[in-house]
């Protein structure tokens, strides 16, 4: 498994960092020109419906493997 910031991947260490006053601002202009939004798990849908003000299905209920498979 590759480090979070590295020269293979391409990212910068401190990419993923949002802080959390801008966190609204910032997904909800990433998934604006999405009709649909899916998330892998029941807290994460949530958190993200309740942030976003939009439903946020689970990859879980369509049975999709997991992140790791």
């Amino acid at each position: 498994m590759m480090p979070h910031g590295s020269e293979e991947n391409g990212l910068n260490y401190h990419d993923g960092h949002i802080a959390y006053h801008k966190l609204f601002t910032v997904v909800s202009e990433v998934v604006a020109g999405f009709a649909h939004l899916y998330s892998y798990g029941a807290s994460k849908c949530k958190f993200l419906s309740e942030l976003l003000g939009r439903l946020n299905l689970s990859l879980q209920d369509f049975k999709c493997p997991s992140p790791q498979n």
